[in-house]
Order: structure tokens, then C-alpha cells, then sequence
């Protein structure tokens, strides 16, 4: 009796396997490419974990489709992945860019701004305010604080800085701010 059931299920799992053979077949060839192992969000540098490969009928990945691993490996996702996509070059930074890098987008500049231990838990993605906050013993017009950006959004956080996305012709204003001023990083509410 176990001889006919095992023979049974090893005709069944055959008999899938070839069902799905003939399914991929009716798409015509394959081509093995690379596509991502889990869902891998905007900005995360990808490894080995985050990758695999995958047959694929060659009528449904797009012609520029990666299928080698260390053409991807440390590269950053410029956008979300979801588990099984096909990963093609713009989807990633350039090799070597930073994570924050691919977060600017045109026309802006990452400036870092030095906090010490005290600012608030910030992630990139988060939007804040830079207050340029006299110093204790300025006069007239330096003893003011100011707005110096507003709602920019954080695009990396270390230990004793966090570095923004700042609008061109707003680069020489934060930077001078930073320079001559305390400068404090507000977090902004959704």
C-alpha cells in the first residue's frame, strides 16, 4: 500500500512539473535573469541575500533584464523592488554611489549638517526645517533666528550629522548658515 501511494505522489509531483514546463513553454524561450529574492526598498544597498535568478519566459522581461550577480551587488536601488522583479541598470544607482546619493534628484544638493547627539530620530525620507539659532553673544540682526530651509528632506542620518537635500539656489544660504550659526534640525510632522 505505501508502494502505490508514494508511486502515486511521485507521478503527481512529475505530472506538475510538467504542466508548468509546458505553461512556460507556451510563452516561448526563457532567458535566466537576476530578480530580487524579497521586496528591497528605495535607497538599500542590495547583497546576495536580496538577489536570485530566474527563468523567465524571454517575451515577459524587459531586453535590458541583468543576469549576473556582481553587476548588482553593493548597487543602491533608485526605487522600491518587489519580491521577483527583474532588475534592470535604472532601476540602480551607479556602482560605488552612496545610498543618500540616489535620494537627491536634480536641481539639488546634499549638504551635511552637523547636530552632535542632540537632534530629534530622524530616517531618510523624513522632511525638516534647519534654524539657523544665534549664538550666545551676538547683537542686532545676528542675535535672530531664522528659517534657513524649510521642509527639505533628510536623505542620510550618522551619528553626529544628517545630511539634506537642499535646492540649488538655496546651497550658499544653508551652507553659510552652517558656518556662522548654530544650527538647529526640526522635525516636520506628517
Amino acid at each position: 500500500m505505501l508502494l502505490v501511494l508514494a508511486g502515486s505522489l511521485g507521478w503527481s509531483a512529475m505530472a506538475r512539473v510538467a504542466a508548468a514546463d509546458r505553461s512556460v513553454k507556451r510563452w516561448g524561450d526563457v532567458r535566466t535573469v537576476l530578480v530580487t529574492a524579497r521586496d528591497v526598498d528605495a535607497g538599500v544597498r542590495l547583497g546576495t541575500d536580496d538577489l536570485t535568478t530566474r527563468a523567465l519566459p524571454v517575451a515577459l522581461i524587459p531586453a535590458s533584464a541583468l543576469s549576473r550577480k556582481e553587476t548588482v551587488i553593493g548597487r543602491v536601488g533608485r526605487i522600491g523592488l518587489t519580491r521577483g522583479q527583474a532588475i534592470v541598470p535604472g532601476q540602480l544607482s551607479a556602482p560605488r554611489q552612496s545610498a543618500g546619493s540616489t535620494r537627491i534628484g536634480a536641481n539639488r544638493r546634499g549638504i551635511a549638517v552637523p547636530t552632535g547627539a542632540t537632534r530629534p530620530a530622524l530616517a531618510p525620507g523624513d522632511r525638516v526645517d534647519l534654524i539657523a539659532a544665534s549664538r550666545p553673544g551676538d547683537v542686532g540682526a545676528d542675535a535672530a533666528s531664522r528659517v534657513v530651509a524649510d521642509n527639505v528632506e533628510v536623505v542620510d542620518v550618522h551619528e553626529q550629522s544628517v545630511t539634506i537635500a537642499v535646492e540649488e539656489a538655496n546651497v550658499t544660504q544653508v551652507a553659510a548658515a552652517i558656518v556662522s550659526s548654530t544650527v538647529v534640525v526640526a522635525l516636520r510632522g506628517s
